[in-house]
């Protein structure tokens, strides 16, 4: 719960590390959802766009990322 915390003041605040831990959360989410097809569709669909949300170019640049 703490890391959770933490991760969402760094994205709340702009900062990249938060953003990197986001990104490998969010692939380590698509892997538990391919390792429990056929429920995990919606898991892995909901953070397909959230991904594709976070790499845009205004996203990463809030963030300091190039």
């Amino acid at each position: 719960m703490l890391v959770g915390v933490v991760v969402s003041y760094g994205l709340w605040t702009g900062k990249s590390w938060a953003w990197w831990i986001y990104l490998i959360l969010l692939v380590l989410g698509i892997l538990s959802g391919l390792a429990s097809l056929p429920h995990g569709l919606a898991g892995i669909a909901i953070n397909g766009i959230i991904i594709y949300y976070i790499t845009r170019k205004h996203v990463k640049a809030y963030f300091g990322i190039t």
